[in-house]
């Protein structure tokens, strides 16, 4: 089972018990997890569930204590990074051969002898070559926990009768008006992405 502790970047935690309680209250169409109560398995079952209203998916809820805002795995990946970043840390340059066969191997090699271009090189045993920059970036992976803010957006989303940001706000003590900012795609994110 998978654990996680609330770091202070949770925000306003809420259980997903009151969640759950607080949701039927405003509207008892609403219902959870239909998978858990049909048997069958998913991958995130033990700490996401689904909501539901007529039986139509409408978002995932975690299970347990719910943080205000998503939470994304970091994952780490090797790159090609920008030249400017040859002399940092854990940068390394590798040497690609440009086989004879390459199409376009006449045209990189004339970059190579003119230094017009000082990412092809021509190497002492005269095989052409690309030299990258080979880096490594910690990136945002997939979402571990959805967040009440984004429960809450789908829902809205969906239009059910007696959900609104008003209720919500007046239901769980919280301001429904508050909303991410930043560049579209990370917004988009904060708000949709599962």
């Amino acid at each position: 089972m998978i654990e996680f502790t609330c770091p202070t970047t949770w925000g306003h935690t809420l259980d997903a018990p009151v969640i759950e309680r607080g949701l039927l209250e405003l509207n008892p169409d609403i219902h959870f997890d239909l998978a858990g109560a049909i048997g069958q398995w998913h991958p995130h079952i033990l700490y996401r569930q689904g909501v539901y209203y007529y039986g139509q998916h409408v978002t995932p809820m975690d299970r347990g204590l719910v943080p205000e805002f998503k939470q994304w795995d970091q994952r780490t990946f090797t790159v090609e990074v920008p030249w400017s970043e040859a002399d940092r840390d854990g940068v390394s340059i590798t040497y690609v051969t440009i086989l004879r066969s390459d199409p376009r191997h006449d045209d990189f090699y004339a970059l190579a002898t003119k230094g017009w271009d000082p990412e092809y090189a021509i190497l002492d045993d005269g095989r052409l070559c690309r030299r990258k920059c080979i880096g490594t970036r910690t990136l945002r992976g997939r979402v571990r926990r959805v967040g009440w803010r984004h429960t809450f957006e789908r829902l809205l989303q969906r239009g059910i009768p007696n959900v609104t940001r008003q209720t919500l706000a007046a239901k769980f003590h919280i301001d429904m008006m508050k909303f991410p900012v930043g560049p579209p795609e990370e917004v988009m994110a904060a708000l949709m992405e599962e």
